[in-house]
């Protein structure tokens, strides 16, 4: 269940990360008629990839040093019942 919670967090992360950076570029033709470039769509379709990977790196990044915590102070709390017995 833990991965499954951790794979769908991580795709949340990457899709807001995508829109944030996908949708402030392509607001400026909202009020026209003008479609964009092929070349703007492509440099924006790959800096909203940056984007999502960005997102993905900090959510990654926060989890594995939850997940050492965890196991560190499942570590100690062994430890403190080893003693104890």
């Amino acid at each position: 269940m833990k991965t499954f919670v951790i794979i769908t967090k991580a795709l949340c992360y990457m899709v807001a990360g995508f829109s944030a950076v996908f949708g402030t570029s392509m607001a400026q033709y909202i009020n026209t008629t003008d479609r964009p470039s092929n070349f703007v769509l492509g440099v924006t379709i790959v800096m909203s990839c940056g984007g999502a990977a960005t997102g993905l790196v900090g959510f990654l990044s926060s989890s594995f040093s939850d997940y050492k915590a965890e196991v560190a102070q499942e570590k100690t709390e062994t430890t403190d019942k080893i003693k104890l017995t």
